[in-house]
């Protein structure tokens, strides 16, 4: 089991701590969220994209919940947007978290130079969980995704009856065969339901890029 400290051995940046204070604020509301749709008894047809989208609109993005559950008040979570608009062939981002570290209070000011990154997939069997690491993981190790980044974090989806412990271990035994590996996928004692892998990256400024992977279980929420 891993914990915060061994991530931040293996973060290069000057401000580190501040980047992982960031992103446990936004573990901890993604799951304080995912609590709440429990309760709710919330439904969702079969889809990816219908599934980050009610998650956020329904329950991350609202300011009432922002202010009420945790420390993102000023935080800004945007669906399907471009990571830095540069170029016409950037691929589009599931979640942008921009305004992580605020300029000041006011509201229409937003940093969006500093940001988090969240990559959504579903996750029930070898194709899917498959797709996860192909089509999700590498793509920040590829640096299409979080170019400039030394951390970011993915959603999975679960959307069968095998349990979170069932598929976390299909995944790790899937990122133990990647040649980038530098960390093993473990289970991250900070955050529940989050687990932790760090890659090497094949873009600079830095070598290596910590992912936090969130997997939340949807199989009571499919309608």
């Amino acid at each position: 089991m891993r914990n915060t400290a061994d991530v931040l051995k293996g973060c290069e940046a000057a401000n580190k701590y501040e980047w992982l204070e960031a992103m446990h604020r936004v573990l901890n509301y993604f799951v304080a969220c995912y609590q709440q749709m429990k309760e709710d008894n919330y439904k969702v047809a079969l889809g990816e994209e219908l599934m980050r989208d009610g998650f956020l609109k329904h329950y991350v993005q609202p300011k009432n919940n922002r202010r009420r559950l945790c420390e993102v008040q000023q935080m800004f979570f945007n669906p399907e947007v471009k990571e830095l608009q540069s170029t016409a062939n950037e691929k589009y981002l599931d979640i942008k978290i921009d305004n992580i570290f605020p300029i000041n209070s006011l509201d229409y000011e937003v940093n969006q130079d500093e940001y988090l990154i969240f990559e959504c997939k579903r996750l029930k069997n070898n194709e899917k969980n498959k797709l996860y690491i192909d089509e999700g993981l590498a793509r920040f190790v590829k640096g299409e995704y979080a170019k400039y980044l030394f951390m970011s974090g993915m959603i999975g989806f679960i959307e069968e009856h095998k349990g979170i412990e069932k598929i976390a271990k299909d995944i790790r035994k899937r990122i133990d065969k990647l040649s980038d590996n530098r960390n093993n996928f473990e289970e991250y004692n900070t955050i529940p339901y989050c687990y932790h892998s760090r890659h090497s990256k094949d873009f600079a400024p830095y070598q290596e890029i910590e992912i936090f992977h969130l997997f939340l279980d949807y199989t009571r929420m499919i309608s």
